[in-house]
């Protein structure tokens, strides 16, 4: 099964909607504690209407969100390392959410949508990587490069 990941920084919602299209997602899944955006379009009632208009189905698991705390002590330190290790370490309490994700991904294909144009710096690569390791099925991680 093939996984996908996309942040919107510096994105257009056409030009999101072009490179959902193109990687042939059908669903996407919202990993945003707070889906609230000053981008047009990137709001949760809006991005979940105009991907509907796209045909493109909307989820957001606001529990897979990087809380608060979280996200304030990263913008004070600038320490992925330690925010990584303590986002996994959250992961670990909301299997039932990383399962709700690995059941769609057998019907749809689906992307994990988040701020964050660097993947590496976003707490979706987490997301996904732990829906890679417990899926009984094989999944390919591919993060959409948008320019």
């Amino acid at each position: 099964m093939d996984l996908y990941t996309i942040g919107y920084e510096g994105l257009s919602f056409m030009s999101f909607v072009r490179y959902l299209r193109h990687h042939n997602v059908m669903t996407v899944i919202d990993v945003r504690e707070k889906p609230i955006s000053r981008k047009k379009g990137f709001s949760k009632s809006q991005l979940g209407q105009g991907l509907a208009t796209s045909h493109i189905n909307y989820i957001h698991l606001q529990a897979l969100g990087t809380p608060k705390n979280l996200r304030d002590e990263l913008n004070k330190t600038k320490d992925y390392f330690d925010f990584f290790k303590r986002y996994n370490c959250l992961l670990e309490t909301k299997t039932q959410y990383i399962d709700e994700i690995i059941k769609i991904m057998i019907q749809k294909t689906v992307a994990l949508v988040c701020f964050e144009k660097d993947a590496s710096k976003c707490h979706r690569n987490a997301v996904a990587q732990k829906i890679q390791k417990v899926s009984s099925r094989p999944v390919e991680i591919h993060h959409i490069e948008t320019v």
